[in-house]
């Protein structure tokens, strides 16, 4: 304590609070003590000369007493000890948050509209199952999921939202279905994806100058099923069957990606090299979203192919090899 520079700390624990502000995070001290002493705060009730500094400095840190830790590395023995102390404290601090989190986000769920704003469903609820899935209550976790699954089929398609909600299908998807594998309900994994599929097999294939993206989708939901299943197969021990195998779902995934390829070759459009850097141009300025699955640079009209160039310029750039 005599070495230990507590102006610094109250300073860097100010400092993160202030940028951490509403964020509803909780602050814990770790001390590493270096020099041996008789005895510590932790040890000995009568040890007050710690107590007493270790209460100031929680004080004027304003933390809680029970987010402060002193760990003395010369005595390893007693380490495990400590580390394991940390551990469910800090559990205990991130089991409370998650579940403060949860009654928020029903809150808000609570007095939304469905009728105009299920975008917002889908969120609240994606973010209910998530947390619920960190707090490992994972029944309840896929519950939220396959909520948010079917408020996100009630959301009317547009020609400008398919991209953003096959991909926001494609994540729900996946933890609907590796949650069922992990609850050890495979048939209802299996019955799901199939459902899935058959939602979107042929629903979003409207504009057939660019069919080779969503063949491309597609190849990509059975690709990962198929490694869903072969891990469940290797992790939970699942039994698979001749008709219900991971090599099924890798076997359908390959032929699509040959109707990919096959469709990309039939419908190749000749771009040059104006077109093509207005497509690498278009493309870099747009690289990120803040959204999951948005195109911001797509805007469909049929009377101007530059924007189903510019997939067909994507898809002569991607790297197909195995």
């Amino acid at each position: 304590w005599q070495q230990f520079d507590r102006r610094r700390l109250i300073d860097e624990i100010n400092s993160l609070k202030t940028t951490l502000t509403n964020r509803q995070v909780k602050i814990v001290i770790i001390l590493l003590q270096s020099e041996p002493i008789p005895i510590t705060y932790h040890q000995d009730l009568d040890a007050n000369q710690y107590k007493d500094q270790a209460a100031r400095l929680c004080e004027e840190c304003d933390i809680n007493i029970k987010s402060l830790f002193i760990i003395p590395v010369q005595d390893e023995q007693s380490i495990p000890a400590y580390v394991i102390r940390i551990e469910l404290a800090l559990n205990d601090l991130a089991k409370a948050h998650f579940s403060q989190k949860v009654k928020q986000i029903k809150s808000y769920r609570d007095q939304l509209n469905k009728m105009t704003q299920n975008y917002l469903f889908v969120r609240h609820e994606f973010k209910l199952a998530f947390y619920h899935e960190i707090r490992q209550i994972y029944n309840q976790a896929l519950v939220h999921y396959k909520n948010a699954y079917a408020s996100l089929m009630e959301i009317r398609l547009t020609s400008k939202n398919l991209f953003e909600i096959k991909n926001v299908a494609t994540i729900l998807n996946y933890k609907i279905i590796r949650l069922s594998f992990y609850l050890n309900i495979p048939l209802d994994a299996i019955s799901y994806f199939r459902k899935h599929i058959d939602i979107f097999q042929n629903r979003f294939a409207d504009d057939k100058r660019i069919e080779f993206e969503h063949y491309a989708w597609l190849a990509n939901q059975f690709y990962l099923f198929g490694e869903l299943f072969d891990m469940s197969i290797s992790m939970l021990h699942l039994s698979p069957s001749p008709s219900q195998n991971p090599g099924v779902y890798y076997f359908e995934s390959a032929m699509y990606m040959i109707k990919r390829r096959e469709s990309s070759q039939r419908l190749s459009l000749s771009l040059n090299a104006e077109e093509i850097s207005y497509a690498e141009r278009i493309l870099q300025q747009n690289d990120e979203s803040e959204f999951i699955g948005q195109l911001n640079w797509y805007q469909p009209d049929e009377s101007n192919d530059i924007y189903v160039k510019i997939f067909h310029h994507i898809e002569r750039t991607t790297d197909l090899s195995p």
